[in-house]
């Protein structure tokens, strides 16, 4: 038996096969290397990933509430524009009032687009796309439909 453990012990510390061995131990120490810095990685991605979501909605909240602030700068100019002509399509038909807007100097592309939005409370992507003689039309549109609604209105509280 002693032979036997001899010649076994011999086999493992054969140089080749220590060598070999040593070899094994390198690459699963390089694999184990190369799988921890993946999942660092992945770990790195996924936490900018979370960050950029979160100053998205960061920025998307100060952009809303700019655009309020804005909103509520200019309401009373454009519901003073608005008004001028509810009151003035009580007394002419639309085709007058789409004449008398397109004369109005102050009524400009920017003006109906956030007329349309703030006051008529428009959808923003419809009005956006569209051109100055298409505001003009939706504007001259929300006055008459406005007129009836507040002559409706009127009627219901006689």
């Amino acid at each position: 038996m002693i032979l036997d453990t001899n010649s076994y012990a011999k086999c493992l510390n054969d140089p080749k096969r220590l060598k070999e061995t040593r070899e094994l131990n390198e690459l699963v120490a390089s694999i184990a290397e190369v799988t921890s810095e993946a999942i660092e990685e992945k770990a790195r991605k996924k936490e900018r990933k979370e960050r950029e979501a979160a100053d998205k909605i960061a920025k998307k909240a100060r952009e809303a509430t700019a655009e309020e602030r804005k909103r509520l700068e200019r309401l009373p100019i454009l519901t003073a524009h608005a008004h001028k002509y509810i009151h003035r399509a009580k007394e002419v038909d639309r085709d007058a009032l789409l004449k008398e807007i397109k004369k109005d100097k102050e009524i400009k592309v920017a003006v109906l687009r956030d007329i349309l939005i703030h006051v008529f409370k428009a959808p923003p992507a419809d009005i956006r796309a569209a051109k100055k003689p298409q505001l003009m039309i939706l504007f001259a549109d929300n006055v008459a439909s406005n007129n009836e609604a507040e002559e409706t209105q009127g009627q219901v509280d006689m």
